[in-house]
């Protein structure tokens, strides 16, 4: 009776060793009808990423023409302002010992100075603007790349079986 139970013992043992031993060395069973379906989710997240990624550079581009009428009224401000005291300097440099024209020149000086530091704030927010327009075309490209990869994994099917 021992013998016979230890054999029974020694043969499930056996048999426990070869089905891990199969089942650790066989491939990944798989449903092709799952990995369709995991994949379609993942090109719904990919494509909701995209259609946020358009939006926020629509978003940013709308901006843009603002900045750019902004950009433009600074510049010409800044222009105005710096050829004014240009102009009101060389009329002190005729006259040195003119106060009120001293006053006045400085007054433009420090207005030009104030225009170009807003010209070039503005200058530097829209190129902020458009380094973030890039990024986004560059995001929108790679999403673009990974969808056309999943769809076409979608569109084989392995098995032969036919796309639904």
């Amino acid at each position: 009776m021992i013998n016979t139970n230890y054999k029974q013992y020694f043969n499930g043992v056996k048999f426990l060793i070869i089905a891990l031993t199969f089942t650790s060395c066989s491939a990944k069973i798989s449903n092709p009808k799952i990995d369709q379906l995991e994949s379609q989710e993942a090109i719904l997240a990919l494509n909701t990423h995209l259609n946020q990624m358009n939006l926020q550079m629509e978003r940013r581009l709308f901006e843009v023409q603002d900045l750019i009428n902004e950009v433009k009224k600074a510049n010409e401000e800044s222009s105005k302002s710096a050829d004014e005291a240009r102009k009101l300097s060389n009329e002190l440099s005729e006259n040195p010992g003119d106060i009120k024209l001293a006053r006045k020149a400085n007054k433009f000086a420090s207005r030009a100075a104030k225009d170009a530091k807003k010209a070039a704030e503005k200058n530097e927010e829209l190129g902020d603007v458009n380094e973030e327009i890039k990024d986004f075309k560059d995001e929108i490209k790679n999403t673009e790349e990974k969808l056309a990869n999943l769809n076409s994994k979608i569109e084989f099917v392995p098995n032969g079986q036919e796309k639904q």
